[in-house]
């Protein structure tokens, strides 16, 4: 039986002259039904631009190659979601809702804000924060931003340092690819940073904030408001008291659920498993060249 070498660390077997075998340098199979944290991790994950969740050293030591999914729609829908936050905190749509107006509900003493005119700090400049940027750019706002890992300049953004951004914005909107420096980096002492009534969106990952400091800055009213799409746990505890707070906006992690987009995604996938298994075209590996 003759073996070629793959690219990617694969061996190819051939059996028959009509049919193929493809084996990994170690059975996949077999490593992933002993190590079941493992499995866990990549049954969880299996279609997404972010592996923070994936012990990858560990996929790496045992020879299991991890891939993901970065498409440019994965960062549009991203960038929407977080402005549909934004909006909803600003314009009350928690408050105004048909469940108000059944009940004989009208304006009252109850004020809308608006975007226009607001400093907006997006943490994290990548291909979705950069999203962000764009679409905010006919809404009259001020943009700033802070990302220690960004060589350039970015049209219509203010570069600044943390406490810059944390001092001077209206809004703070958290895109940054987690790493171990920045895990809660929205603490207690960032919110005492922040403006008293400032919104913090956060679309990114739960890691970045530490949770406990939130729950604690919206009772106290130092932080006017949150819109959430990620959170410590997934799916969260129902019994959590964020869920109780009056200006807090929730979505299931949802950003990205959308039919065409998890069609993008999904497709994404399925290239880089033919890339693995036929050495054509390019996988986005995270663990490997």
């Amino acid at each position: 039986m003759g073996q070629k070498t793959h690219p990617y660390g694969f061996r190819l077997g051939y059996n028959k002259p009509w049919k193929s075998r493809w084996f990994a340098k170690k059975d996949y199979a077999d490593l992933l039904h002993e190590d079941v944290a493992l499995r866990k991790q990549l049954k969880e994950r299996l279609k997404s631009a972010g592996v923070d969740s994936i012990d990858v050293a560990a996929a790496t030591e045992k020879g299991v190659l991890i891939t993901n999914t970065p498409v440019d729609s994965q960062a549009y829908l991203v960038s929407e979601h977080a402005i549909a936050l934004m909006l909803a905190l600003k314009k009350r749509l928690l408050d105004w809702t048909p469940s108000f107006m059944a009940h004989g509900g009208w304006r009252g003493d109850i004020f809308a804000g608006s975007l226009a005119g607001s400093t907006v700090g997006i943490i994290g400049l990548g291909r979705i924060g950069q999203g962000v940027a764009r679409r905010l750019a006919g809404w009259d706002v001020r943009i700033l931003a802070f990302d220690p890992y960004l060589n350039g300049v970015v049209q219509g953004v203010t570069m600044c340092n943390f406490q810059e951004l944390l001092r001077d914005s209206d809004i703070v909107t958290l895109h940054a690819v987690p790493t171990s420096e920045n895990q809660k980096m929205i603490n207690g002492g960032a919110f005492a940073q922040m403006k008293a009534g400032a919104l913090l969106i956060n679309t990114g990952r739960a890691s970045l904030v530490d949770y406990a400091a939130l729950r604690e800055a919206l009772r106290s009213g130092r932080l006017g408001g949150a819109g959430l799409d990620v959170f410590e746990t997934e799916p969260p505890d129902p019994r959590d008291p964020l869920f109780a707070i009056p200006n807090v906006v929730v979505t299931p992690h949802s950003a990205t659920w959308v039919e065409e987009g998890m069609k993008n995604v999904s497709w994404r996938a399925v290239k880089n498993m033919w890339a693995m298994l036929s050495g054509e075209g390019e996988a986005s590996l995270v663990n490997g060249k």
